[in-house]
């Protein structure tokens, strides 16, 4: 399945005057990203994420309810819930998207000229669901089995042995190390600070994609198992 594209023209942006109406944004805590040449990464914690301004590089975990982005030549990666909207105002921005909790697209409104809204092709959110698994609290030390899934590390200080081919592994937690089975070809995302990651690739195929954002945060590959 495809997102569903509204495109709205000038008279739409003059009367609303911002970003297109959105369902009622949840009592959680959301994020915010205003300025211009940002390079961050926020975790939306569920909320509504809202990033403003020109040329920022933005990364957003957490499960995100709602994405607006108003502005120009801005770069977005979200972590978003299946079926929520997504809403730009500007010029030349670029959103990639990865899905959570399902399958179904986004309905994405935009206004303006030259802005491009497409699904993370790494993780081929657009063609299956990716079910999620959640470590939310700390200090803890404990082997998940991913069977295939992903896992999101929101709390901080764990020791986590994950297993069973991991599709993608987002950490936005502080101070955890993960030793991580990962799948060919998946993606490894670490917005918190002072993480180790050590990773393992399971059967053949390409090495994770890896993005780092978090202060003294590093992602390396195990060593070889001894013959």
């Amino acid at each position: 399945m495809f997102p569903t594209i509204r495109l709205l023209g000038l008279a739409a942006t003059i009367l609303a005057g911002a970003v297109p109406a959105a369902p009622p944004a949840r009592a959680a805590a959301g994020a915010a990203a205003i300025g211009d040449g940002l390079e961050r990464s926020f975790d939306c914690a569920g909320g509504v994420a809202n990033v403003s301004g020109a040329n920022n590089r933005i990364v957003l975990t957490g499960r995100c309810h709602i994405l607006n982005v108003s502005g120009d030549g801005n770069r977005v990666e979200v972590e978003l819930q299946a079926g929520q909207p997504i809403n730009v105002m500007g010029s030349a921005n670029q959103i990639v998207y990865r899905l959570v909790d399902g399958r179904t697209p986004p309905v994405v409104n935009l206004i303006g000229a030259d802005n491009k809204v497409e699904a993370d092709r790494t993780t081929a959110n657009d063609a299956a669901a990716i079910d999620t698994i959640e470590v939310a609290d700390d200090g803890e030390d404990r082997q998940v089995d991913c069977a295939g899934r992903g896992v999101a590390v929101r709390g901080d200080s764990n020791r986590l042995r994950l297993a069973g081919g991991c599709r993608t592994l987002v950490v936005s937690g502080d101070s955890n190390v993960i030793q991580a089975e990962m799948s060919p070809g998946s993606s490894i995302l670490v917005s918190g600070d002072n993480v180790a990651i050590t990773y393992s690739v399971k059967g053949e195929g390409p090495a994770p994609s890896v993005r780092v954002s978090g202060s003294g945060s590093a992602v390396t590959p195990a060593p070889p198992a001894p013959r």
